[in-house]
């Protein structure tokens, strides 16, 4: 499981920065509210929320998009699978997503 350093800090500073709410099974709902992942490309990959709230997975983007994102949040991987998991069944808190990923997702 590899990202970044540069996105991998861009990520866990956004999560933790209280800018974003969280929602649970939508990247983006519409109404301010994101799930782990949504933050990730909107903060990181520069997703504008328009587009992610047109979609559920990462993998429906428009293709201009997927280009933006690293692989290992494209849905089907590892880390997408694990967080999306602690967002939206588990519940945990973006701090607590946080320091997941800290401390499990390396760095490329």
């Amino acid at each position: 499981m590899k990202i970044s350093e540069k996105y991998k800090e861009k990520w866990i500073t956004a999560l933790t920065s209280g800018k974003y709410t969280q929602a649970e099974g939508e990247l983006y709902d519409g109404h301010g509210n994101y799930c782990a992942v949504g933050v990730a490309l909107h903060a990181c990959s520069n997703i504008p929320k328009r587009r992610l709230e047109q979609v559920t997975i990462a993998n429906d983007l428009c293709t201009e998009d997927i280009k933006k994102i690293p692989s290992e949040l494209m849905d089907g991987s590892i880390i997408n699978s694990e967080i999306m998991e602690f967002n939206d069944d588990d519940l945990h808190s973006f701090e607590w997503i946080a320091d997941w990923i800290n401390k499990n997702v390396e760095t490329a």
